[in-house]
C-alpha cells in the first residue's frame, strides 16, 4: 500500500507544501495521512491524480 505520507516523502514534499497545493490546512493533511481509508472519494481521486497512482493503490486494494 502506498500511503499518502510515503508518496509525499518520495517527492520531498512537506505536509505544508501539500496543504498549500490542495488548499487545505496542514492539520487536514495530517488527518488524511492517519485516516486514509476514511477519505472522501473526491479527495482520493485528487490524490491519486496528483501522485500518479490508482485509487485502489492509495486504499491498499492492490
Amino acid at each position: 500500500m502506498r500511503t499518502i505520507a510515503g508518496l509525499r516523502a518520495d517527492e520531498n514534499l512537506k505536509q505544508e507544501d501539500l496543504a498549500k497545493e490542495f488548499g487545505v490546512s496542514t492539520q487536514t493533511i495530517r488527518n488524511w495521512e492517519k485516516k486514509q481509508p476514511n477519505l472522501d472519494g473526491k479527495v482520493i481521486k485528487k490524490l491519486a491524480i496528483r501522485f500518479k497512482v490508482s485509487a485502489d493503490e492509495l486504499l491498499g486494494l492492490k
